[in-house]
């Protein structure tokens, strides 16, 4: 709204104000859909990075507690095989959402910049 205000005041006189509150029409639904489906995408993200977090940690945890019995039995090169695939799972997935969040979060900026700009 502030933004909007701002445009009108700089432009009045010069450009019609159909125009200004036209691209405002146009982009403030066009940036709240895409806030909309940029939350779903985040929290479906963030689930499967939590998801995998919690296998890992678990796993790790359930290593620690058999130590003895991964020695005794010589199957530390298995356990550490198994713990690098669900580990390198989880790296997958954090470092899709943090790019993901990372890259999204400047949607709204750069939207209201081009309707300065325009």
């Amino acid at each position: 709204v502030a933004n909007m205000a701002l445009q009108v005041v700089l432009l009045y006189g010069k450009v019609s104000l159909y125009y200004v509150f036209g691209v405002f029409v146009v982009i403030l639904p066009a940036v709240t859909v895409t806030l909309w489906f940029r939350g779903r995408m985040m929290q479906q993200l963030i689930s499967d990075r939590q998801a995998a977090e919690d296998t890992w940690v678990n796993l790790a945890e359930r290593f620690v507690d058999d130590r003895k019995a991964i020695r005794t039995y010589e199957v530390a090169g298995r356990t550490c095989s198994q713990f690098q695939s669900v580990y390198e799972d989880f790296y997958r997935k954090h470092r899709r959402a943090r790019f993901f969040q990372q890259t999204s979060k400047w949607i709204p900026r750069w939207s209201l910049a081009f309707v300065t700009i325009v």
